[in-house]
């Protein structure tokens, strides 16, 4: 039996799953770094709106902290709808829904693969080389 070689098998895994392992990532170091908060699991499509999201649970984790607890941000679902962010939850401020609005907006104008400016096209926002590398089913102008 010959020996694993875990490199070259990490590097094949990563070559697969590689998207998905990324996100995975992002999700684990997001629940380690933000304590006051339970984050669902992410519905996306590639990493490029992870900035955005981290934004959100930060505001909301520091709400969480403060607050009382029948006012407590809960977050049911974090994922991407006709190509922008959805994120559904209750609790909370009329700021952190004005927030939470704002940052669906911005979603229709970055690319959910890398997080440059983008364009919506109803079921998916990606940029020109995002849609070219296969990411988006259709094509930027």
């Amino acid at each position: 039996m010959e020996p694993i070689d875990f490199d070259d098998a990490k590097s094949r895994v990563f070559e697969k799953y590689g998207k998905c392992m990324e996100l995975l990532a992002h999700q684990e170091r997001l629940e380690q770094q933000y304590k006051h908060v339970q984050i669902p699991f992410l519905e996306l499509n590639g990493i490029g709106w992870i900035p955005i999201i981290e934004t959100l649970i930060h505001e909301a984790d520091v709400w969480n902290e403060k607050c009382n607890i029948e006012d407590k941000i809960v977050i049911e679902q974090i994922k991407e709808k006709y190509g922008s962010l959805r994120f559904y939850f209750h609790g909370g401020s009329t700021m952190f829904r004005g927030m939470v609005r704002f940052a669906e907006q911005i979603s229709k104008n970055t690319c959910e693969a890398c997080g440059c400016v983008s364009k919506n096209q109803f079921d998916c926002t990606r940029c020109k080389i995002n849609s070219v590398n296969g990411w988006g089913k259709g094509k930027d102008e």
